[in-house]
């Protein structure tokens, strides 16, 4: 998907989790032309309101449901 469709450049931000930021998915993603950018650790919840206000809640609570 990333590699042949796309011509040029990339530019992909990512949320600073540990995983995100390994020297192996850096070198992937360099070899097909993707510079990465970090957001820093607790402003996600400011791009992605949803995620923070809606579905953090329900996925907490999902189990509960289920069971």
């Amino acid at each position: 998907i990333w590699q042949p469709s796309v011509d040029g450049c990339r530019l992909l931000i990512l949320d600073s989790l540990k995983v995100n930021r390994m020297a192996s998915l850096r070198a992937v993603l360099g070899k097909c032309c993707t510079q990465l950018q970090f957001v820093s650790s607790g402003i996600t919840g400011l791009g992605q309101p949803m995620d923070v206000a809606v579905m953090k809640p329900f996925k907490d609570a999902f189990p509960y449901v289920c069971i």
